[in-house]
């Protein structure tokens, strides 16, 4: 929600990595897949971003008047009226309909009409995101690991629209290829039905260094988030041959008994992409206050909370950049 909590995978491996296999892994209940189910009308995830996509976007007033802004907001005026009829299932036809072209022709990725950011529509869901971290995710989270007082969660989910197309956006593999702690566990939520072609495909356990490599499509409804262990367990998509566009949020949460603040893989690494030794100094990629944000249960009421530091606040402002920021809590009761 800030200029300090996005995090791009930078020189990310382009073939076959080493990773540390040390570190404390989550408990084995964890690390094995599973579903949690939740109400849509309590966590109605795809109606904030259904309406970040209607209600939000380019607005007429802001925009000077002239030839290319005109077209911006006819092709904004298009898209919604398309997406207004179809559904998000369907987005892509709506950004058809907006004259952009909704295959970058790189990624397989869905690319938005102009004034749609991802930003923009994370704003719209971190209510109830954050409804779903104390509510859900922490406790059970918790509850796995002796009852830890706190989780640490990925301040930003990942959102990712995926169009049909012929094009794998997301190959083959492990977290841990990327640098995340070995203590992380990994939560996938679709927006809508998934399964074959249009879904994430998942290892059923880590497999040691021939991998497990028993790959199966996560099949989840709407109301269903699936919890896997990415962190050592390979996992991909396919191209998405279906007619639907596949619109997702996934997030990591660590507990908060084994979270390591100051991972020494993930501080960021030389120009040659070496992984620096344990006792180097260097900036630290998934730490808490950016990547992660902590939320810890109240032992007086039992409530989970959201610890809050300025670089999550609406202003997106934090004004001591490099320093320890000063936190607040939201309440958030738990079921």
């Amino acid at each position: 929600w800030g200029p300090h909590s996005a995090f791009s995978h930078r020189r990310a491996p382009a073939g076959p990595v080493l990773f540390s296999t040390e570190g404390s892994p989550p408990a084995e209940s964890l690390r094995r897949k599973g579903v949690v189910k939740y109400d849509t009308t309590t966590f109605p995830f795809a109606k904030a971003v259904l309406d970040a996509l209607l209600f939000g976007g380019a607005k007429d007033g802001a925009l000077p008047g002239n030839e290319a802004n005109d077209k911006v907001r006819e092709s904004g005026r298009a898209f919604k009226a398309r997406l207004a009829e179809l559904g998000l299932s369907k987005i892509h036809v709506a950004v058809e309909a907006s004259g952009t072209r909704h295959d970058s022709g790189k990624t397989g990725n869905l690319k938005l009409p102009r004034g749609n950011s991802g930003l923009n529509i994370m704003r719209r869901v971190k209510a109830v995101y954050h409804r779903f971290i104390c509510e859900e995710v922490a406790p059970l989270v918790s509850a796995e690991s002796g009852g830890c007082e706190s989780v640490m969660y990925q301040t930003i989910p990942a959102f990712r629209m995926v169009p049909p197309s012929p094009k794998q956006a997301t190959h083959a593999h492990m977290d841990a290829m990327y640098f995340h702690q070995p203590s992380q566990v990994n939560f996938w939520l679709p927006l809508s039905r998934v399964g074959g072609a249009n879904a994430l495909w998942v290892e059923s356990s880590e497999g040691g260094a021939d991998f497990a490599a028993d790959f199966a499509a996560l099949e989840l409804e709407y109301g269903e988030c699936a919890r896997f262990y990415g962190n050592r367990c390979l996992h991909f998509t396919v191209p998405n041959t279906t007619e639907d566009t596949r619109i997702t949020l996934d997030f990591r949460a660590v507990p908060g008994n084994l979270f390591n603040n100051d991972w020494w893989a993930s501080r960021e690494r030389s120009e040659d992409g070496e992984v620096p030794a344990q006792s180097s100094p260097g900036e630290q990629s998934f730490c808490l206050g950016g990547y992660y944000s902590e939320c810890r249960v109240d032992r007086s009421t039992g409530e989970w909370r959201i610890i809050e530091g300025r670089a999550e606040q609406e202003d997106g402002v934090d004004e001591e950049e490099g320093g320890s920021a000063a936190r607040r809590t939201v309440a958030m009761a738990a079921p």
